[in-house]
């Protein structure tokens, strides 16, 4: 029986000097990434040097070869490319005009959203109704959407210590606005860019098509001319004529 007893004991040190030894390596490892690691200069190489890389596009490929040599030079042991089939979206030329009070047409920074339908190269000219957020927008009856252009004033909350989370709740507009404008029979959605940054430049990503609803255009503006039209318009209660 006392030699049951030595063999617990015994087997409790070994796994901990086992696991004292894993952290001294996990240590290890996690000084070399943050002292010497090269983590940061391969994004920037990545983000900046290749920049933007929409699937199927000219910089995808681009992108591809440069995540293959990065590998090689790592000493991976295994490198090999393989022919995919993957969905091509291609930007056309756009541009968003507001009529102003005074009669005039202002011209206001945009960016489709990636995966948009287009508009078959014919201007989409209607009346723009504003929302704040989702719940206010399912307020309105079909009636009072049908045929308008739908703008959704979502701001960013900069109240939030995680920034993730604040795109999060943003994130729904993007994804889901053309789909829900769609389903009141609007002709379009714009949203505002989800983006901290207090400028004009208009942020963009995929929005996600439902199934068997109607396929309508969709683009973002950025945080200054959100605020702008934000200001001038009321839900249900002024509009513009807009052309997309």
């Amino acid at each position: 029986m006392k030699k049951l007893l030595i063999l617990p004991l015994f087997l409790g040190g070994f796994l901990f000097a086992q696991s004292q030894a894993d952290s001294l390596q996990f240590k290890k490892i996690s000084d070399h990434i943050l002292v010497k690691g090269e983590a940061y200069r391969d994004l920037t190489e990545l983000t900046k040097g290749v920049g933007n890389r929409l699937s199927g596009s000219a910089n995808y490929d681009k992108a591809v070869k440069w995540a293959e040599a990065k590998l090689r030079e790592a000493g991976a042991d295994k490198v090999w490319l393989q022919e995919v089939m993957v969905p091509v979206w291609v930007r056309g030329k756009e541009s968003l005009h507001i009529k102003t009070g005074n009669g005039g047409w202002k011209s206001v920074k945009m960016l489709s959203l990636g995966n948009s339908e287009g508009t078959g190269g014919k201007d989409l000219t209607g009346e723009i109704l504003m929302a704040n957020t989702f719940d206010e927008f399912k307020k309105l009856s079909e009636n009072q959407v049908k045929g308008k252009i739908v703008f959704f004033n979502f701001e960013w909350r900069h109240d939030y210590v995680e920034p993730f989370k604040a795109y999060g709740e943003a994130g729904i507009y993007r994804r889901n606005a053309a789909s829900e404008v769609a389903k009141k029979s609007g002709k379009a959605a714009i949203i505002r860019s989800l983006s901290s940054a207090f400028d004009d430049e208009p942020h963009t990503g995929l929005l996600r098509y439902e199934d068997n609803v109607v396929k309508v255009p969709a683009a973002a503006i950025g945080n200054h001319s959100a605020d702008e039209i934000g200001e001038n318009f009321k839900i249900t209660k002024s509009y513009r004529k807009t052309e997309l």
